[in-house]
């Protein structure tokens, strides 16, 4: 039987007779409810050095020595189950460390596993079916037991997409780059917007190559305060070079760019939610995806024409058609176990993308 450590009895719980109990204050005690408290509601380790903690910490005992977020980071790592250090990203030292885990954990049985798409992790899977298939230890003999995690896929997806970013993207990020590179220019930037009644919360943020979704999260935000770009423009002299400044197109694409972009950032935070069943809501987003490339590739936008084409290659290499064997058929079940929809409505999607696929080529 598992057990959460989480949910284990702690000082000062239990029943009613024991809550009347005198309570020594350690501590080490209070060290491991901090953590706990951490994890559970999922706080940030900065949250420990906040003032109103320090205060309240001080009215309720005054003796705890509050630790710093580095010492409270392990603290928590002594307590959660699902993190260890390996010596590195090989298949089969990646395959060991799982397959040790395992065993810590008294699981002797093998159903799935969802890794990421590193090259590596074909051989951490190849490697576990190996060992637990010896032991019987393989529900449906491992034919299932691979799952790629989807919201890795979609990352990898709209990332090749963007590699080879359009001119507009460059020259907005261009505009939101000059206005944060000093503490002057970012003033007069947000008494423009003060002016134009516009808050400049969010407007402002740089993107990071490696993440795609930082770019959607860029542009959306300069968009909101286009206008204040677009009066900065006309009142400092020195703004960008004449070539390097979005102009009335640049912005107009950006817009149906974020449009498009928005749906794939939605989906990314539905799969990438760590409280909730996540396998049967797949099926309808990869549907929705697949009607979004569609839709969107048949756009005269030069800037969508050339994305979408770029996404439908990703895509058809780790998902194909809905129905190809490339996805994982257990994320089917999922669909057909959830009663609202049923095998019904799956065998319905089928129909619908076979037929457009089939009418396509």
């Amino acid at each position: 039987m598992y057990v959460n450590p989480l949910e284990d009895n702690v000082e000062g719980e239990g029943d009613s007779e024991s809550s009347l109990m005198a309570a020594s204050f350690t501590q080490e005690n209070c060290r491991k409810m901090l953590a706990r408290m951490v994890i559970l509601d999922e706080l940030p380790f900065k949250f420990v050095e906040s003032e109103g903690f320090h205060q309240f910490c001080r009215a309720l005992n005054p003796k705890f020595v509050i630790p710093s977020r580095v010492t409270v980071a392990k603290d928590c790592f002594q307590i959660i189950l699902n993190f260890c250090q390996v010596a590195n990203h090989k298949g089969d030292t990646l395959g060991r460390a799982i397959e040790k885990c395992l065993e810590g954990w008294g699981i002797d049985r093998l159903f799935t596993i969802t890794v990421d798409n590193a090259s590596s992790n074909d051989v951490t899977i190849a490697y576990l079916v190996k060992k637990f298939k010896g032991r019987n230890g393989l529900v449906l003999d491992g034919e299932f037991i691979h799952i790629r995690c989807c919201a890795h896929i979609l990352n990898l997806i709209v990332s090749d997409a963007l590699k080879d970013l359009h001119v507009s993207i460059i020259r907005i990020r261009n505009a939101v780059k000059y206005v944060r590179s000093s503490p002057a220019r970012l003033q007069i930037f947000k008494d423009f917007a003060k002016e134009d009644k516009m808050s400049t919360k969010n407007c402002l943020t740089m993107d990071v190559p490696t993440r795609w979704n930082s770019t959607f999260t860029m542009l959306d935000g300069a968009i909101k305060c286009q206008k204040t770009f677009e009066r900065l423009e006309e009142h400092d002299p020195s703004y960008l070079p004449k070539d390097d400044i979005p102009t009335t197109e640049d912005w107009d694409n950006e817009k149906v760019f974020v449009k498009f972009l928005k749906t794939f950032s939605e989906v990314t935070m539905k799969f990438s939610v760590s409280m909730s069943v996540t396998s049967n809501i797949f099926f309808h987003e990869l549907c929705l995806i697949q009607e979004i490339i569609r839709e969107y590739s048949s756009y005269e936008n030069a800037l969508l024409s050339q994305m979408t084409l770029s996404m439908q290659t990703k895509f058809n290499k780790y998902w194909g058609i809905i129905t190809s064997e490339k996805t994982n058929l257990l994320l089917y079940v999922s669909v057909v176990l959830d009663p609202r929809y049923k095998l019904a409505y799956v065998n319905y999607c089928f129909n619908e993308f076979l037929e457009k696929y089939c009418a396509k080529i």
